[in-house]
Order: structure tokens, then sequence, then C-alpha cells
């Protein structure tokens, strides 16, 4: 620093130096003149040499002052935050000056670091030596040999140049790196890792966390530079840097794992079909447990709280959410017969308002019995296979008749019959189902009443692949013949034969956008030819003339 300081005066000296000799060389000249020797002569003349070389140095060097005080500064050169290139010296002391008077003796220096601050009194500092700052900028790239100027005019050109100020100010280094260790002595602890523990018991506990501490690295001597370039820019708040090796994190995510109990959603009982209350689970909040942790200091100690855990599914939402739906609903109808509506009735309340519970297969035999058998029966089976369709169940076991019905529609029916042919489905969904039916006057009405999840509807469609007609015959029967047939009677109701293929559609509930069609089954229906009574004789003729004949006759309506 003493070495700056010297270069700091050194244009200074020189100008006194000169002074002092031309005072001197002065003095002695007018000694001289008192002197009445034979000298004299000689010694005058010596003098008078000595002081035109004097002179003549002096003005070597005001000229040479006058060019450099005429001459610019570098572009790209700086002093104190002040840009000074194009300026001559005399401009850019009048700059630094204007940027500095109120700085280096008035503003302390803040140094910050983390959440520890330091200040650095303006004592420490002095007052900037303005002039000799300046000298130094012109000198960059204009003083030196060809080669240094070259370098430095490319060092400007390039990343521009920063006066060293450290020559130019009063600095006391010493004591600035004593305020500066003042934030070494904080950062200056070993490492030191979090341990925990699980207090209490269930369902009381909690953990408790003592965390670590960390080791920092603080770099003091980089930290004085990062003043040193503060000053040089004429600022006073400098953020340093500190390494910080942390305690490892606590394992939390294992920790709620090893203590966890899961909670258990409502349900509904399989036996008496009542919904059944859910149970709180139990465990640590994880992401609650990471906030507490992140919000403490190191060192401290934390505890953290087991909490109850609610099931998702209460048993008031369940029952909120239970039978709330129609999934699905289809009328099956046929020509009304008080023997055959009674079966219907019967067959009907055998079903209404059973219970179907998630993955629960219904087996349409096993609820009738030998109800089954009864004619028909099918009737009430094919409307639940309708709706089964439409809610998107699990069809297990289906049969198409052997010939078509009529009263679903071609491909949608589902045969029965007590011992051989039985009608199965599954509840896929998630939610009980309930299955509501009735039957009056020939029509049959099924439900199925769930918990609609769905974002679209159903639809069904069939696809006829071939279709083959029937032929008619008549048998000729007297009026009173036993079975009471009239003439132009179905003694056999003919049916034409099918082969059907059945589809589900998804259609968007909003858009109305087709999504899929799926393929269901295929029904192959026989056909089956007509038989038509046509009455020969009189009323009064016991004579039974039935036969079978092609002959035309009269075919019902």
């Amino acid at each position: 620093m003493a070495k700056s300081r010297k270069n700091n005066s050194r244009a200074k000296r020189e100008e006194e130096e000169l002074e002092q000799e031309y005072r001197r060389i002065s003095k002695s000249g007018k000694k001289s003149k008192k002197k009445k020797t034979n000298r004299s002569g000689g010694i005058i003349a010596i003098v008078i040499a000595l002081a035109a070389i004097v002179l003549f140095l002096a003005a070597g060097y005001l000229y040479i002052r006058n060019m450099e005080m005429n001459g610019t500064i570098l572009a790209n050169v700086s002093v104190a935050g002040v840009d000074v290139g194009g300026m001559t010296q005399t401009q850019a002391i009048e700059a630094v000056r204007q940027a500095t008077d109120n700085t280096y003796t008035q503003r302390p220096m803040e140094v910050t670091v983390l959440d520890s601050k330091v200040q650095i009194p303006t004592s420490c500092v002095g007052k900037l030596n303005v002039t000799g700052a300046v000298r130094a900028a012109y000198k960059f790239g204009n003083s030196g040999s060809a080669e240094k100027r070259k370098n430095e005019q490319q060092i400007a050109m390039n990343q521009g140049y920063a006066v060293d100020l450290a020559p130019y100010l009063n600095l006391q280094e010493t004591n600035i790196r004593q305020l500066l260790s003042k934030l070494g002595e904080n950062y200056n602890t070993t490492l030191n890792q979090s341990t925990y523990q699980v207090v209490g018991e269930y369902p009381n506990q909690k953990l408790v966390v003592k965390l670590g501490t960390p080791e920092y690295g603080l770099d003091l001597n980089a930290l004085y530079q990062s003043v040193l370039a503060a000053y040089n820019a004429n600022k006073f708040q400098v953020e340093g840097s500190c390494g910080m090796l942390q305690p490892e994190p606590i394992n939390l995510e294992e920790i709620a794992q090893k203590y966890y109990k899961a909670p258990v959603d409502a349900s509904f009982n399989t036996e008496d079909y009542q919904v059944v209350e859910g149970v709180d689970g139990y465990g640590l909040n994880v992401e609650k447990a990471k906030k507490q942790l992140e919000a403490a200091k190191y060192g401290s100690t934390v505890e953290i709280v087991f909490e109850k855990i609610a099931p998702e599914v209460t048993a008031e939402e369940l029952k909120n959410l239970l039978y709330r739906d129609t999934l699905a609903t289809y009328t099956a109808e046929a020509k009304s017969d008080s023997s055959r509506d009674a079966k219907l009735q019967l067959a009907c309340e055998a079903i209404n308002g059973m219970l179907l519970l998630p993955d629960e297969v219904f087996s349409f035999n096993d609820v009738l019995g030998e109800k089954a058998r009864a004619d028909g029966i099918s009737q009430v089976s094919s409307a639940l296979y309708h709706c089964t369709l439409v809610a998107e169940l699990e069809t297990i076991t289906r049969d198409a008749h052997d010939y078509y019905p009529g009263f679903v529609p071609l491909g949608l029916d589902a045969a029965v019959s007590w011992g051989s042919i039985d009608f199965r489905f599954r509840n896929t969904t998630s939610y009980p189902i309930r299955i509501d039916a009735t039957a009056s006057g020939g029509s049959v009405t099924v439900a199925l009443v769930g918990t609609e999840t769905r974002s679209y509807r159903v639809e069904l469609e069939y696809e006829v692949l071939s279709e083959s007609d029937y032929d008619v015959t008549y048998e000729n029967m007297s009026a009173n013949n036993k079975d009471g047939y009239k003439n132009g009677d179905y003694i056999v109701e003919p049916c034409k034969g099918y082969k059907v293929k059945s589809y589900r559609c998804r259609y968007d509930n909003l858009t109305g956008e087709q999504l899929i069609r799926e393929f269901i089954d295929q029904s192959n229906y026989q056909v089956r030819d007509g038989v038509v009574c046509r009455i020969t004789g009189s009323s009064n003729d016991n004579i039974n003339n039935s036969g079978i004949t092609d002959e035309p006759g009269e075919l019902p309506s």
C-alpha cells in the first residue's frame, strides 16, 4: 500500500522537486553577486548555464503535462463507477468529484452474509484522491512501452477497465478485516445431523425432531476483495456468499409409512343391506410436517402431532349416493291374458326391490326358482337383460329364444327355463343397484336404480344379417272344436327367421357425438310356419273334419 501511495504522489513530487531546484539555483545566483573575487565571472557563467538547463527541463515537463491534461482517456475506462472514457483529465476530475463528494466520506459500507450484517465506517476509508485516480485512468493505455499500451488498449476495448482505488483511498485494511471477521464468527460451525423420536401411545403420538446445525465456510479473503470491488465502483452494499453444508433432511415419508393406519370407507352391509359407518385412519401429515420443519431454525426442537385421517367415503355421503339415479329402464309389451298376466305379476314381485352389491352376481333362475317354468316369464328376463345392457353391467349367461318373441327389439331378449337356461349378470359398478319391476295388462317394466357416474348415454342398436319368411297352412276344424278356435284363429303363430347382431353405442351427453360402438352378441332365430283354423261344416255337426291343407282360407288380422 506504501508503494501505491508513492506512485499516487509521484507527479506531485516531480513538480515540487523542479520548483525547489529552480529556487535553489536562483538563490545561489543572487549570492554570487556579493562575492567579488577573481573567479566571479566563471561562477556566474556556470550558474547561468545551470539555470538555462533547469528552465529547459521545466518547460519540457510543463509541455508534457499540458499535453496530458489536454489528451483524452481511453474509452471503457471508469473511475469510482463513473465512465470517464473520452474525457480529458480536467473533465474526468470534475465528473468523479461530483459522484464521490458525498459518498466515501459520508456513507458506511454495509456487508451482509446470509442473515448477518456488519458496517464499515467512513473512518476506515478516508477521502478519495480524485486527481491521482484520474491520472491513473489517463495513463492506462497511454504510457509505457508500445507493447504495454497495446495490451492495455485491448483490455479496455474488450472488457473495460476500472481504476483500482486502493492507492487513492486511505483504506485501513487491518480494521476492515477485523470487522469482517465478526461475520466469520457467526458462520464457523461444524455439521450436526438432525435426530427424531416418536413419543406417546396411539392415538396420541407425536414426532419430536431436533434439527441439526449446518457447517458454514466463509472465505474472509474473498469477502474483503468484494468490499474493495464495491469501493472501486462507488457502491456501499456487499452481499457476501457463504458455503454451507446442510444436515440431511428427516425422511418424513418413511416415518409416515411406518405409523400409518389406513381409514376405512363407509360401506354397504351384505347381510342387512344397511350403511356401515367408516373408520378414521391415523398418521403423519407429511406436507404439513415439511412446512413446520422448513419454518423452524437450525438447532431448534419441533413437535409434530399425528393426525386422524378421515375416510374418503363417509356414511352420510354413501347414503346420499345410494339409489340416486335410474341407470336404465325398459317396458316389454305383449298381449294381455289374465292367466299370463298373473304369472308376470308373480315374477316381477320376486325380483322387485332386490339389491345387488358391487361385484355380486344375479341369477334369474336362482331368484325365481321353479316359477321360471311359467309361460311368458322370459318377458321379465328380457326386459331385465335390456336394462343391464344400457347400464353396462357384465353379462355372464344369456341365450336368445328359439323364435323371436317380439316383446323386445331383435337380439335384445334373454330366454329362461328352469333347470336348463338361465340369465345371469354381475354388478360391475362401484355402488349397490336396486331392481324395480312391475307388471300390468301384459306389459312388464323393469328399472335398475343406482349411482350414475358416466358422462355419456347408452343406446342399443341391432343389425339384421339375414331374414327368412314363414309359410302358412290351414287346419280344418268344426265350429264346436274342443279348443274353441274360431275361423281364422292362429293355432300356431308364425315367426320369421333372423340372424341378428346387437351393438351398444355411447354418445357424449354434451355434443351428442358417438364415442364408441361395440358388438354385444349374435342371435339366431328359427323360422316357424303358421297354422290357421278354418271352420268347416255346421255348428251342430259332431263329426271331426279336421285336417291340414294348403288351400286358401282367411288369415287372422
